[in-house]
């Protein structure tokens, strides 16, 4: 768990993983989310929880990353290595605003840093990102990332995929990237983040929070009078909250079509997969169900 102290550095600049984001390269992260871990203040960190049995995927993540990175230094048989917690977060020496914090660094025996290493441990429906030589782009600009702030010009990208296939993606130095990424990198932080502004208002909950701290109170009446932007945003809330009812009707008529094509089989190749899943504490029903989930769906 990270301090406070490195809670607030990380706020101070742009690390590896949050840089595909501000690149608008991450199908999971946006802009908006980034930005507002930098200008919202670091909440108060409570006293860790003593580990319960069960689901934690922070909790296991962090564990399997470190057999990722062992496993990395054995299968090498570099000389030594420093660890994330050896290594903390660093800081280019000249571009100031771009932060790192490796997951392990080889050593030569002259004690010299000549190769990292960037750990995951994603879950077995991550596999198909993995195939042949491929690697999900987000990591691939987070290696270069890492590249550009440690100096080093070779990155491995390893990954344990659903805790049983390792798999290792050596990534290369490429300053042309490493340039566009420096760019778009200070041209974020010298729009929005020195200036507090959002680069859009979107549905993040960095966004929400945003707002619920920016505009703690009301010191005003009502605004007089309604703003044409203000009434068409209003008209756009009216259309989804009706459309939303048959949306939802329409996906669940799909995802019934598609599980009876299914059938007594276990999927559909390149489409979906049927898993057991436990039934929830918040249903009436708790009894397991095999559930469709398309391959390109994230877990709940």
């Amino acid at each position: 768990m990270l301090t406070r102290e490195q809670l607030e550095e990380r706020r101070t600049g742009i690390g590896a993983s949050e840089i595909a984001a501000v690149a608008g390269l991450n199908p999971y992260v946006t802009p908006t989310a980034v930005w507002a871990t930098k200008v919202l203040p670091v909440p108060e960190i409570e006293e860790p929880e003593v580990p319960k049995p069960g689901r934690d995927p922070m909790r296991w993540g962090a564990r399997i990353q470190r057999l990722v990175t062992r496993e990395w230094f054995e299968m090498h048989h570099f000389f030594s290595m420093l660890e994330e917690e050896q290594l903390r977060t660093l800081r280019h020496p000249e571009v100031g605003i771009a932060l790192a914090s490796p997951d392990a660094i080889a050593l030569d025996t002259d004690g010299q840093w000549f190769r990292g290493c960037e750990a995951k441990a994603p879950g077995l429906r991550a596999g198909d990102t993995w195939r042949g030589d491929a690697a999900p782009e987000e990591y691939i600009i987070q290696c270069q990332w890492l590249m550009f702030v440690t100096g080093l010009k070779r990155w491995d990208l390893c990954a344990l995929i659903g805790g049983q296939d390792f798999q290792l993606r050596p990534v290369e130095r490429d300053d042309e990237m490493i340039g566009n990424l420096v760019e778009i990198a200070q041209k974020f932080w010298r729009d929005y983040v020195i200036t507090n502004t959002p680069p859009a208002i979107d549905h993040t909950a960095g966004t929400a929070q945003y707002l619920a701290r920016r505009f703690p109170v009301e010191t005003r009446g009502l605004l007089l009078p309604a703003s044409a932007e203000a009434m068409t945003i209003a008209q756009e809330i009216r259309t989804w909250t009706a459309t939303k009812k048959e949306a939802e009707e329409q996906e669940q008529t799909a995802r019934n079509r598609l599980r009876w094509l299914c059938g007594e089989a276990e999927g559909i190749e390149g489409i979906c997969t049927l898993r057991l899943a436990k039934g929830s504490s918040y249903t009436v029903t708790r009894k397991p169900a095999r559930r469709l989930r398309l391959l390109d769906e994230r877990e709940d």
